[in-house]
């Protein structure tokens, strides 16, 4: 079976970037995807590890840094004739309006500053980071019982500096316990309690960053939490 190449995310960009706060001296873990957030966070982070399970995210991604670095911005946003792709209208609208000329040279720059790696992002890294983005991860179908999500959780808590934060696009599940996104996953399951007791082992909410955040939703597909790792 040929998994969806996502081309853009439907997320939103100034938002991950405005409430995740990403400073000069910030090493920055994030899901690949298209590798429009990746991109995004590399302009103003110190170094950016891009992660996905899929290889055909990662090569995507490569590629449209390799198009940045040969200062072919059209290409950049240049879709593959692949059936499999995904991409709305609106998703390439943000996306070109977003990654302005003077943005992308900015980006350029810093090109030897981002990695990618085949790999889940939740997985333990070998690296320590200040900025989580996990998109939807470990809510993606990725997880299946709620020993994975501990372990997932373990690990992004290792994986994270002490008062370092933590972008969730689905985080609204883990604070009410209502699953909303994936069908893989019984909503049932994850109940309130359940799920709090796992995460806030680790982390709290960061409220100012949360209503940064959601500042910028736009729909009502992604609701999201920044967390903060705090001191056990």
């Amino acid at each position: 079976m040929v998994s969806t190449l996502y081309l853009a995310t439907n997320e939103s960009i100034l938002g991950i970037v405005a409430s995740l706060s990403v400073k000069k001296d910030d090493a920055v873990l994030s899901v690949c995807g298209s590798g429009d957030v990746p991109f995004a966070l590399l302009e103003y982070a110190k170094f950016v590890c891009a992660c996905d399970i899929s290889i055909d995210q990662i090569n995507y991604a490569k590629y449209r840094l390799a198009q940045l670095n040969q200062g072919r911005y059209e290409e950049f946003f240049n879709t593959p004739k692949l059936d499999n792709i995904w991409i709305t209208p609106e998703a390439r609208r943000k996306q070109k309006e977003y990654f302005t000329l003077e943005r992308l040279e900015k980006i350029r720059k810093k090109s030897q500053c981002i990695s990618f790696k085949i790999a889940n992002v939740c997985d333990k890294q070998d690296e320590t980071f200040s900025k989580i983005y996990l998109s939807n991860a470990p809510l993606d179908g990725i997880v299946s019982s709620r020993k994975t999500l501990i372990q997932s959780f373990n690990n992004l808590a290792e994986s994270l500096l002490p008062e370092g934060l933590l972008y969730h696009a689905a985080g609204e599940d883990y604070v009410s316990g209502i699953q909303r996104y994936s069908k893989s996953i019984t909503p049932s399951y994850f109940l309130k309690r359940e799920l709090k007791k796992t995460w806030s082992r680790y982390f709290e909410i960061d409220i100012p960053s949360t209503e940064v955040a959601s500042e910028y939703r736009t729909d009502d597909i992604w609701q999201p939490v920044v967390f903060r790792k705090i001191h056990k």
